[in-house]
């Protein structure tokens, strides 16, 4: 990921059954799993790498279902507009405090300690970075998070950033 700015091998890519196959695949890879609902407003594909975009989604689902108990709630939300489409996944788990919030894109920084490898974010945040997006991320301890993925039709390539709870 980092000798690449490019994703590999573009297509046009079916976000909206890409989201789907994710949400069956963390429904099936956990046990007791929150309820994970899928809206897709939007039938608009992107040109990208799909493997490695399945890889960046899952990372937000999975951890979405891994800090939301099992009585919670998980939205995965894929819509569309004239600039791009943009990929929600928000949650009513743990949530972050602001000094978390700051550092989850840093490689090898893990909310878990030494559980945790501190890839997954930062490989997602490359990956959507890879294909010209960035990521925005609104948390509030106890209450929950909500990760959003925007992928622009064109342009450059963004830095992840992190929006305040304003």
């Amino acid at each position: 990921l980092e000798a690449s700015q490019e994703p590999a091998d573009e297509e046009s890519v079916d976000v909206g059954g890409l989201t789907a196959l994710i949400r069956n695949d963390v429904l099936a890879a956990r046990s007791p799993c929150p309820a994970i609902e899928l809206e897709t407003d939007s039938d608009v594909r992107i040109l990208g790498a799909e493997s490695e975009l399945y890889s960046a989604f899952w990372n937000l689902v999975q951890n979405a279902a891994k800090y939301t108990p099992a009585d919670g709630r998980i939205l995965i939300r894929w819509f569309a507009d004239d600039s791009g489409g943009y990929l929600s996944v928000s949650d009513t788990g743990v949530g972050m405090d602001p000094g978390t919030r700051e550092k989850i894109f840093d490689l090898f920084f893990s909310s878990k300690g030494s559980k945790g490898t501190g890839l997954g974010l930062y490989i997602s945040q490359k990956v959507v970075g890879q294909h010209g997006g960035s990521i925005q991320v609104w948390s509030q301890k106890g209450r929950g998070s909500r990760f959003l993925v925007r992928i622009p039709r064109s342009g450059p390539a963004p830095e992840a950033t992190v929006a305040s709870n304003g």
